[in-house]
């Protein structure tokens, strides 16, 4: 009966029970594997990848933290690229990641954990710019990213890209100075301003606030008044922090301040130990420590440390103490609180002097409570019915009063009996209870119970009296669930019909543990122990069985009428398309229900799970006072959801009960990196761009594919707990599970491209971290495409060169057998040359020899003339002989001296006109033999009136008839020039033959008209060299002047066309009928005169033509 009262007790203040409910915060000691442990800690922080960085003070090293390994840079003095010191004090990680480590008289050191490099900042006495003090107490850098440094010979400030130090000092005479060297604290609110906390443990005397002025360089003082109320007491700061209400706090040596830094006054926060609410310091007794750190967690509870933490919620003005015998909860018992950081990830990690702690505030730990509730039914009005192992209750919870129905032996309208496992209420309000022995249906209105018990001679009875679960359908049938099977009660007839539900493998369905009503027309049905579900169809009367091992506790349909099966074996889901229960946990589960949020709830033996509302995460909860060794069948236990929104959930002999909304999810920061890179077993640093976590590629020789990588969770809440799965992209079929701690390695992995793929479940919320690192391993060089390429290349030239060979030995036999055709062929060919260059030489000689018969024409016509000189003279000398013998005779000396005056006269005449004669002759010859090709000087205005005369006479010689006029305009100073005479007049003589042939043509075609043949030969000198634009336009003349002579032969024949001026100068071109020309005059002339550096050219625009000859002037004597 007492058992009874209290467990009724109980049911009433559950929803004060919950409400009661404070988050009990839960302090996890580090420890470390593998033989590391942490000492005393100075300072914690933490970079952007989720590393926890630590400055070990105990032993002297910088430490970095995954969440389960860390990673040791110690103080080594004989190695450069090691700690600067052995005792690390603060530490900051800037804006580029770099780590900044303040010493206690060691200086400063900057590291780059990308490259594992240390910088070292030293006190040099010979520099003014170096770091003012080896003592380094606080490190921060503003917005502008300038490192500030506090030491013990005042503050400083570092510019990175020079690598300089400004000091700022105490000076006792100027009050706009620091006002202590001692410098402890530093902080940067969050509009810009820097404050600097001065002073150290041991007296207040010397220290004090400042604010620093960026732009005057200069301080602002705030000084301990023990006379003023609204100062601080004490001038020891030991802590400075700005929370998110933007309250700006101080802790001292002997006190909390919080300092209102518009009216710049402070109030004092004196903890209080006969009031533990009251905000405050951790109460010490020992005021060398004083206030250690001042912080906020992300949900705004202030953390205040010293002789333990403080913890102060702003909105309850509560306050809770952690540590030593004072503990509110007994979870810390440390004395000492040194340093604090607020993670990312809403861990808060503690340092103490013996080690670091851990807490997490989302660590929910779910309560377990002793005693069994089987069965509930809660009504709109506020009524509640409670089955138990005492009987039934009925709970009204407006007033508080309580009714309760139990098994009286005497009285045969009590209940069957106490032990109530399952309640359900009809559409008339009836409730039927089921029992450990036998089902009583209640009448609320007055009260009387009617009992349903199996008996065996009565065969519309129920099958049996072990009624585990009770189930009312749209049609007013009630179904009963009993040891014996399902039972299906009219409540017209007041009779059981008992369906025989048969199994596949025969034998019929007992044990009935659950009975979960689905879709319309279908109930779900759960066996106990044996293992079985059901799908029945009441209308079609058929049923459908699934296995499911060591049978089934509890099922359940959601919101989206998805069926849910607890058993002993694990959480399943029914899958419809493929008509099938999917495993979805293998921990034994117990019960389901799901919240106003429509996440689904399951209790398993020691924990709780949830699976959200979207059935894609499973979170699970550690239950307290777990105990894994209970009953893994639990027929009693079930799951139910409160009015007030609690949830309900029982196991074997005991229940949780907890408000869902009091679990907060914490924030998902947690990333999955590599860490370290082994090849071959030996781990590997140098050689890579970036630290290992940084790299996105990762590129491998041939000889590097037996590889090892160790990853870290960054998920420091458990990592432990975390299912961690990889899978070697291109390599790996399916994902591996990683058995190793933090290890994954790869043997003998060929050459390719590979994708190394891991994820870890986070612990927290269930999600899936992963990350992924691409693996190149290089192929050797034999067998790279290159290789294969020169391979083909290298095949294609043997077997070119092969072709090559057989070819070049066919084509020599060809050649060898064409040799002698080749050979009569060039015989040929050069007999066909040579006769070519015979009749070339004939044809040219003919040109000569036409061009001397030409000449020799008018050579006779102008010797002809000092021959008739010659015989008229020599007749005319015969007679004067005689009458010079007569005159003898008479001996008329007068007579005979006018006679031999007159003989002397004509042998004269005789004399010129016979040396005319003979230059005529030698002129012929001259012109007749072959060119020396020697230049000489000569008087162009005699050659070409030479040829001008011969050639007309020449052609008179051949024609009597025609008759031309010519004449000459020959410049009057035209210098002599350095010509081959001969040439120059073969030239002459074939153009003024050209020009009368032209005209002897012209006269005939014109005849009967009063055309007149005409032929004009003129030269001129051209002095400017603009008139001849040829390069050797610019020789020197006969009088030192630079330019050139011209000839120019003009005829007013018929004219040459267009179409045949640009052939006229080629070779054996001619316009002559045929047999009456070479085709080579011209030719041979434009040859000439190119050699001699002139040029020649024709004018001729349809009538007459002019041809223009352009010869340099040479060197003259």
């Amino acid at each position: 009966m007492r058992e009874a009262f209290l467990f009724v007790l109980l049911l009433v203040l559950l929803v004060e029970d919950i409400a009661a409910q404070e988050r009990q915060l839960k302090f996890t000691r580090i420890n470390l594997l593998e033989d590391a442990s942490l000492g005393q800690v100075n300072f914690i922080t933490e970079d952007k990848a989720g590393f926890i960085w630590m400055s070990e003070q105990s032993g002297g090293a910088l430490i970095r933290f995954d969440g389960h390994n860390i990673k040791r840079y110690s103080f080594n003095p004989q190695e450069e690229n090691s700690l600067g010191g052995s005792y690390p004090e603060c530490l900051l990680i800037d804006k580029d990641g770099y780590i900044w480590i303040g010493f206690g008289g060691f200086g400063l050191d900057r590291f780059d954990p990308q490259t594992e490099t240390f910088i070292h900042y030293k006190h040099d006495p010979e520099n003014p710019n170096s770091l003012g003090e080896n003592t380094v107490s606080a490190i921060i850098q503003d917005r502008e990213g300038k490192i500030y440094i506090a030491t013990f010979a005042g503050m400083d400030i570092l510019d990175p890209e020079t690598g300089d130090f400004t000091h700022f000092t105490h000076d006792p005479n100027n009050t706009s100075t620091i006002s202590s060297n001692y410098v402890r604290e530093l902080y940067e609110d969050r509009e810009g301003t820097i404050w600097v906390g001065t002073g150290w443990f041991t007296g207040d005397s010397q220290g004090g606030l400042n604010r620093f002025d960026k732009a005057k360089k200069g301080f602002v003082r705030y000084m301990a008044d023990p006379m003023d109320p609204y100062a601080l007491k004490d001038n020891r700061i030991t802590a400075l922090f700005e929370d998110s209400r933007n309250n700006f706090w101080v802790g001292t040596g002997e006190a909390l301040y919080s300092l209102d830094r518009q009216n710049e006054v402070f109030t004092r926060h004196q903890s209080n130990p006969k009031d533990r609410n009251k905000l405050g310091a951790p109460f010490h007794s020992q005021s060398y420590y004083g206030v250690t750190f001042i912080s906020e967690d992300p949900e705004g509870n202030l953390w205040i440390g010293g002789e333990g933490v403080n913890v102060y919620n702003p909105q309850r003005h509560t306050m809770v103490h952690y540590g030593g015998n004072s503990d509110t909860y007994g979870t810390f018992i440390e004395n000492s609180s040194w340093c604090i950081h607020m993670g990312r990830n809403g861990l808060i990690w503690l340092s103490t002097q013996p080690g670091v702690y851990k807490i997490d505030p989302y660590d929910f730990t779910i309560s377990r409570k002793e005693g069994m509730i089987p069965s509930m039914i809660m009504e709109s009005d506020s009524i509640t019915w409670t089955g138990s192992e005492n009987g039934l209750i009925r709970t009204n919870e407006r007033t508080g009063s309580q009714k309760r129905w139990t098994h009286d032996p005497l009285d045969p309208n009590s209940l069957s009996n106490n032990e109530i496992l399952s309640l359900s209420k009809d559409s008339h309000g009836n409730l039927w209870i089921g029992t450990g022995y036998g089902l009583n249906k209640l009448n609320p209105q007055d009260g009387k119970i009617t009992r349903f018990v199996s008996d065996p001679l009565d065969s519309f009875s129920i099958s049996g009296n072990v009624v585990r679960d009770l189930v009312q359908d749209e049609n007013d049938i009630l179904w009963v669930g009993t040891e014996r099977g399902l039972d299906r009660l009219s409540q017209v007839s007041g009779k059981f019909e008992i369906q025989r539900l048969r199994k596949v493998r025969g034998g019929e369905l007992i044990n009935i543990s659950r009975i979960c009503p689905g879709e319309e027309h279908i109930l779900w049905i759960g066996e106990f122990a044996s293992g079985s579900i059901l799908r029945y169809n009441l209308l079609k009367k058929e049923s459908t069985f699934y296995p499911v091992a060591n049978g089934v506790n509890d099922l359940f349909q959601d919101h989206l009428g998805t069926i849910w099966a607890a058993a002993p074996s694990g959480l399943y889901k029914y899958e419809p398309g493929s008509d099938r229960f999917l495993g979805i946990s293998h921990v034994p589960m117990i019960a389901i229900t799901e919240d106003r949020d429509s996440n689904l709830w399951v209790s398993s033996v020691s924990d709780i799970f949830r699976i959200n509302q979207s059935r894609d995460n499973i979170v699970k909860y550690t239950g307290q006072n777990s105990n894994t060794s209970r009953n893994l069948t639990a027929n009693k236990a079930s799951g139910y959801l409160t009015k007030e929104g609690d949830i309900f959930l029982g196991d074997a002999d005991s229940y949780f009960l907890f408000d869902p909304k009091q679990i907060i999810i914490p924030p998902d920061t947690s990333r999955l990196i590599f860490t370290n890179l082994w090849i071959g077993g030996e781990p590997v640093e140098a050689g890579l761009s970036n630290a290992i976590f940084k790299n996105r590629d990762l590129e491998l020789a041939h000889d590097q594919n037996t590889f090892s990588l160790s990853f870290a969770e960054l998920d420091s809440r458990n990592p432990r707990r975390n299912k961690i799965n990889y899978l070697l992209e291109n390599y790996d079929l399916d994902w591996r599970a990683c058995l190793s701690e933090d290890k994954i390695t790869y043997m003998n992995v060929p050459p390719g491209t590979y994708n190394l793929k891991i994820r870890a479940s986070n612990s927290s919320s269930g999600d899936w971290v992963d990350n992924n690192l691409k693996i190149t391993l290089h192929p050797p060089w034999w067998t790279t495409w290159w290789a294969y390429v020169a391979y083909a290349i290298l095949i294609i030239i043997c077997g070119w060169r092969f072709d090559r060979f057989q070819k070049e030995r066919a084509i020599r036999k060809e050649k060898e057998r064409n040799k002698d055709r080749e050979l009569a062929q060039a015989r040929e060919i050069e007999r066909a040359y040579k006769q070519l260059q015979s009749t070339q030489a004939q044809l040219i000689h003919s040109e000569k020899m036409a061009s001397l018969g030409e000449l020799t024409a008018g050579i006779a016509h102008e010797i002809q003339n000092p021959l008739n000189f010659v015989n008229n003279f020599a007749e005319v000398n015969k007679e004067l002989f005689d009458e010079l013998a007569a005159e003898i005779e008479k001996g008329d000396k007068n007579e005979i001296s006018a006679i031999l005056k007159d003989l002397r006269e004509n042998e004269e005449k005789v004399i010129h006109h016979g040396k005319r004669a003979d230059g005529i002759v030698k002129s012929m010859l001259q012109h007749s033999r072959a060119t020396t090709g020697e230049k000489e000087l000569t008087d162009m205005n005699a050659l070409c009136d030479e040829y001008l005369r011969l050639a007309y006479h020449g052609f008179r010689a051949k024609d009597k008839s025609f008759n031309a006029t010519f004449h000459t305009n020959l410049h009057p100073d035209l210098p002599k020039i350095n010509v081959d005479p001969q040439d120059i007049g073969r030239v002459l003589l074939n153009l003024i033959n050209n020009a009368f042939q032209a005209t002897s043509a012209q006269a005939l075609a014109m005849a009967g008209t009063d055309y007149k043949p005409e032929v004009i030969v003129a030269t001129k000198r051209l002095d400017s060299p603009s008139g001849l634009p040829h390069q050797n336009e610019m020789n020197t003349g006969i009088d030192g002047s630079a330019g050139s002579i011209e000839i120019i032969i003009s005829d007013n024949g018929p004219g040459i066309p267009d179409e045949i001026k640009e052939k006229i100068f080629q070779p054996f071109f001619t316009t002559k009928p045929a047999g009456q020309g070479t085709g080579l005059g011209l030719s041979l002339s434009y040859d000439i005169v190119k050699a001699h550096g002139g040029e020649i050219s024709l004018e001729s625009r349809g009538k007459g033509s002019t041809f223009r000859i352009k010869l340099p002037l040479g060197i003259t004597d």
